[in-house]
């Protein structure tokens, strides 16, 4: 498939009057050079022999991971943002979401299921009684 001009897409859920369309993480509120898509292999019973040998057995099938910053912001643009992935929860209270992320190990996009864990939104000021502005957040998605 190739990549095709974005690292994350929330998936819209069908049937959904509010949220029936994908959305696309904006690269633009995203600190670039933070985005790291990795896809995994799950061990199942690994260990060393008595002689320091790895006998590894996995599961056949890999995860999908994400992590990123988005750029310092206002809490109406975090809003805006985070309620967008929020609407497209396929299950509120796992948040989970089905998307498709980049991952450049093979040069093309995962599609599956992930959740977001929780997020720490450090403050940095009040910018005027209605205003707060936030630092870097991070963020994951983490593939099931």
């Amino acid at each position: 498939m190739g990549y095709q001009g974005y690292v994350i897409k929330i998936k819209g859920i069908e049937g959904s009057q509010t949220a029936s369309s994908d959305y696309i993480v904006p690269k633009s509120e995203m600190v670039f050079n933070t985005y790291k898509g990795t896809y995994s292999v799950l061990d199942d019973d690994s260990k060393r022999t008595g002689k320091g040998r790895l006998r590894r057995k996995t599961y056949p099938h890999k995860v999908a991971h994400c992590k990123f910053t988005l750029r310092p912001m206002t809490n109406t643009e975090f809003f805006n943002i985070f309620h967008m992935i929020q609407l497209r929860y396929v299950k509120k209270r796992q948040k989970k979401v089905k998307a498709s992320i980049w991952v450049a190990e093979i040069d093309d996009y995962v599609e599956d299921y992930f959740y977001v864990p929780d997020i720490e939104i450090p403050m940095i000021k009040e910018e005027n009684l209605t205003t707060l502005k936030y630092d870097s957040i991070e963020m994951e998605l983490i593939g099931y």
